[in-house]
């Protein structure tokens, strides 16, 4: 049942961000992600954002749990990928 959480998992964010460019949970927080350099990411780094989300999940949440301790608050995933969400 795990793998078939995290399978659904992947299939959500995988479907929202190659369509619609964010989850309906960030759209009813009015989040949009968007690169260091202020701009909207392509298709290609919201992939590679996905794909960093899971090094950043798979040690235990470890790369979600850093944002505790980064002076920005971002997670492995957003500094892997370049994109961080923020206030649309």
């Amino acid at each position: 049942s795990a793998v078939a959480l995290a399978l659904i998992a992947v299939l959500y964010q995988a479907v929202f961000f190659t369509l619609a460019r964010a989850t309906p949970g960030m759209k009813y927080a009015r989040l949009e992600l968007r690169t260091f350099a202020g701009q909207k990411p392509a298709r290609v780094r919201r992939w590679a954002r996905m794909a960093a989300l899971l090094l950043s999940v798979l040690p235990a949440g470890l790369g979600i749990l850093w944002a505790l301790f980064d002076d920005q608050h971002l997670c492995w995933h957003d500094r892997l990928s370049g994109t961080y969400p923020r206030k649309a």
